[in-house]
């Protein structure tokens, strides 16, 4: 790991500066890591209309799910962005069909899929390939404290999601003529299937705003415990030293080769 190209200041940060460096990474690659966001969740949207249909209901709890395989992508972006090396798009559909189909998912969708840190694990599965007792060790010492902030961050990401579906009704229904006879309570009524998609919709929407700044905080939450346990900022600041004293050493060399 080039710690010397990370796009970010290295420094041990509490768990709650952790999370806002989340939030500045997607606003930093926002088309980016949005491009990679919409290229796998929005053709999954539709597929799962498609196979559930007259049956939409299933839908956003089959997206619910599969979760888990959405992040893949975004992490696989911010882990190259933050290092200074982004992926262009051959790379990244080259590298999707390995996010998606390896290195844990069919775990991630089983016996991990309810893990309220999901976003603070992913990066030991998928950029660490840790499995098994090695797996177990690293979470241990990652762990505390930062899971706690993590677990949090799902809870304030679900309530979040759940406020930004019900802004964007209210918003619509604003919107609305005076001379459409609209109640708000209709715009919440699911029971034909039009009403069912109206409302998936909403969600996909919700999801889409919340789940990269999600996925980038948990990212961000792991990085700090790293820095935290392996003092990533102080061997930074002496590779940069034994740097500036190369140079300052190699100065003399050059002037008495040019004296001569």
């Amino acid at each position: 790991m080039a710690l010397e190209t990370i796009n970010a200041e290295l420094r041990r940060r509490n768990a709650w500066e952790a999370t806002d460096l989340g939030m500045a990474m997607v606003r930093q690659w926002f088309s980016a890591v949005y491009a990679a966001w919409f290229a796998v969740a929005l053709p999954l949207f539709v597929l799962l209309h498609l196979a559930c249909w007259g049956h939409w209901w299933l839908a956003p709890w089959l997206m619910w799910w599969l979760k888990p395989l959405l992040d893949r992508p975004l992490l696989y972006m911010f882990s190259h962005a933050l290092f200074a090396d982004p992926p262009n798009q051959r790379q990244f559909w080259r590298a999707l069909p390995g996010l998606l189909c390896r290195r844990q998912a069919l775990t991630a969708l089983t016996w991990r899929r309810l893990d309220s840190a999901r976003s603070f694990t992913l990066p030991i599965g998928q950029l660490e390939g840790l499995t098994g007792k090695a797996r177990r060790q690293r979470l241990r010492d990652l762990s505390y404290p930062g899971r706690g902030a993590a677990v949090w961050l799902t809870v304030v990401g679900l309530h979040l999601e759940i406020a930004l579906d019900f802004a964007l009704i209210a918003l619509v229904w604003m919107l609305v003529p005076d001379f459409v006879a609209l109640e708000f309570s209709d715009l919440l009524d699911d029971s034909d299937a039009w009403g069912q998609f109206w409302l998936n919709v909403v969600g996909f929407c919700g999801l889409s705003l919340v789940e990269p700044f999600y996925v980038a905080a948990g990212f961000a939450l792991y990085l700090n415990r790293r820095t935290w346990l392996e003092a990533w900022d102080l061997e930074l600041g002496f590779r940069k030293m034994a740097m500036r004293f190369s140079k300052s050493a190699s100065h003399p060399a050059e002037q008495s080769q040019k004296s001569r």
